[in-house]
């Protein structure tokens, strides 16, 4: 814009005068008229356009009607409409009765609304991760549709292998909202394949192995182990694996990452089963300090 402005006022100001000197005076009324003319043009549409900007989201509104291919402007104005839903969730929460479903009713039409625009900028970055998320928040928050959300999900580790909104909460709704162990292990062994430097997908399947019923411990040390090379800070992690040596009737094992899960935290539980495998060992001292 600046060049171009640049260029026009250079041809009005000197090359058309000393192109044409008998009819300077003209030129010179020609170019206040026409400069008249843009200034009063821009200056109503300068007006017109702050309306636009009372606030982010009546921006937003009107650009994605203008710019229908832009990313920013879809992901921009899908994004405020998420926002807004998560207000009215919010508001939802401190209400109750008619009041709470009524704003649970507009969280849902605002996410419904939101779709298409997160929809239309995914066709052209497909591996934009608040997009994927969100979307796939909606799907499950509308109609408890995981499978859905699990899909973008996934599509979100290929751009970004450790977003954190994925992981937790996929954390959160397989923990709490999902009673299908076979399901949750397909899932993380997904998650695996495309995070395989991340230990939470191991840990994941070694903590299910660990809790089935009846417990398949070789499974649970195969996982636990892995999650335990990528991660040696989380105490559930030497916990687990060292209880899963002990049901395997390796106590040398099941020592070592006891002594490593002790090390990491103050819990009754190592400390009684370290005192059982020195017990056993007949080390009556050492069975007692613990």
């Amino acid at each position: 814009s600046l060049g171009f402005s640049l260029a026009l006022a250079y041809t009005f100001a000197e090359v058309l005068p000393r192109k044409f000197p008998e009819k300077e005076r003209a030129l010179r009324n020609v170019t206040v008229a026409f400069y008249g003319l843009v200034a009063i043009a821009f200056c109503a549409k300068t007006v017109t356009r702050n309306m636009d900007w009372k606030d982010s989201s009546t921006l937003f509104a009107h650009d994605v009607h203008v710019s229908v291919n832009s990313i920013k402007g879809n992901s921009s104005y899908a994004s405020d409409l998420y926002t807004q839903s998560e207000g009215a969730e919010k508001r939802a929460a401190k209400c109750h009765g008619t009041d709470s479903l009524a704003y649970i009713a507009q969280r849902d039409s605002i996410m419904r609304e939101a779709i298409p625009y997160f929809e239309r900028a995914l066709e052209f970055d497909s591996l934009n991760s608040e997009s994927l998320v969100r979307i796939g928040n909606i799907y499950y928050k509308l109609d408890n549709d995981y499978n859905t959300m699990f899909k973008y999900y996934k599509q979100a580790l290929h751009s970004n292998p450790l977003n954190r909104d994925v992981w937790n909460n996929t954390v959160g709704v397989l923990t709490y909202n999902i009673d299908n162990p076979e399901y949750e292990k397909a899932i993380w062994r997904d998650y695996a394949e495309l995070s395989p430097d991340y230990y939470e997908s191991y840990y994941q399947l070694g903590e299910i192995y660990y809790s089935a019923n009846p417990k398949q411990n070789d499974s649970a040390v195969y996982y636990l182990s892995k999650a335990y090379s990528l991660n040696t800070s989380k105490f559930e992690i030497p916990f687990h694996l060292g209880m899963s040596y002990g049901n395997l009737d390796d106590l040398t094992k099941a020592k070592e990452y006891l002594l490593k899960a002790d090390a990491l935290k103050d819990d009754a539980e190592v400390k009684k089963f370290l005192g059982i495998i020195y017990g056993t060992e007949g080390n009556p001292a050492e069975a007692y300090k613990y």
